[in-house]
């Protein structure tokens, strides 16, 4: 299953949209995650049969949302998509969490297919904006109900639903669920666990324009219109586009969205600089906890920021 969301276009094919990091759900390097294809076939059957089963009046055989939630966490495990030790069952008022990402589980999402309702879409935006508000990882929310997936990046809060197959998936049966995995790590930016040789089409695999990228630069873009007018933020902006103009020439001015490029270079430098200081051991994690709480001290709310000098 390939995406529909392509690129953003820039003359000099200057576009370059990469991953913070490649990391699977469970925020651990993916080489040391498998899938086992039987373990996900049979998560998957149960997974579905639970499904059926939520909405009859028999309340006998009636399933939950409990017991929906309780085979996706299988299908998580058997995929290789999370650590059992880093999946947390209803915590912080959700139901399951897990790395980067919120899932909401429902007997059913929506009246049709895999378009959420708007009340169970609210809901997940209140849990996405509040895990932004307080400094937690999620940044990507998915409403299920075994059958139907629905992806929420904390980018779109408060928007209406894009009702994609980019952003939703729906599991017919046990055999789709190679189908489903191949969507969860497009969207999520997870990648084989088996290492490979390096290569072109490799590195596009790994440094592509997964959702999770994708909302990430989103979400930079929105901080920086936020601040543009700030002093520090527009000197910076002033040097690049002069140092890119030394560089290229007339090709910057002849760009479409030189502010969105602006935010995509100043995305990749800050991709690079996390992965030189954590290959040095530094705790990143724990730096940006205390760059949350410094920003929430200086009393303007995440979306502004200081100036300095």
């Amino acid at each position: 299953m390939t995406s529909e969301k392509t690129a953003p276009k820039s003359t000099g094919d200057l576009t370059m949209v990469t991953k913070t990091r490649s990391l699977a759900l469970s925020g651990q390097p993916t080489a040391a995650l498998g899938h086992d294809e039987a373990a996900m076939a049979k998560a998957a059957r149960e997974m579905l049969d639970r499904h059926d089963r939520a909405v009859v009046t028999d309340a006998d055989i009636k399933a939950s949302e409990a017991d929906i939630r309780s085979c996706i966490r299988d299908l998580l495990l058997a995929s290789g998509l999370a650590r059992r030790e880093d999946i947390q069952l209803e915590s912080q008022r959700t139901d399951l969490r897990t790395g980067q990402a919120i899932f909401e589980v429902k007997r059913r999402i929506g009246l049709v297919g895999a378009e959420p309702s708007p009340e169970n879409l609210e809901q997940l935006d209140g849990y996405l904006d509040e895990a932004a508000r307080t400094g937690r990882p999620e940044r990507l929310g998915i409403l299920a109900d075994g059958r139907h997936w629905a992806l929420r990046p904390s980018s779109e809060t408060g928007r209406e639903f894009n009702a994609s197959q980019v952003r939703t998936f729906t599991l017919r049966t046990e055999h789709d669920a190679g189908d489903w995995l191949t969507w969860m790590r497009d969207r999520i930016g997870a990648h084989s666990a088996s290492p490979e040789t390096p290569s072109r089409a490799a590195v596009g695999r790994s440094f592509g324009t997964t959702e999770a990228a994708l909302n990430e630069i989103a979400e930079l873009r929105g901080l920086y219109d936020a601040n543009a007018d700030n002093p520090t933020v527009a000197v910076k902006r002033g040097l690049w586009e002069d140092l890119l103009g030394s560089a290229l020439g007339e090709v910057v001015s002849q760009t479409d969205d030189p502010d969105g490029l602006f935010v995509r270079h100043t995305y990749l430098a800050a991709a690079t600089a996390l992965a030189l200081q954590a290959s040095f051991g530094l705790d990143i994690e724990g730096i940006a906890a205390a760059d949350h709480r410094r920003l929430k001290a200086y009393g303007r709310g995440a979306r502004r920021i200081p100036s300095t000098d």
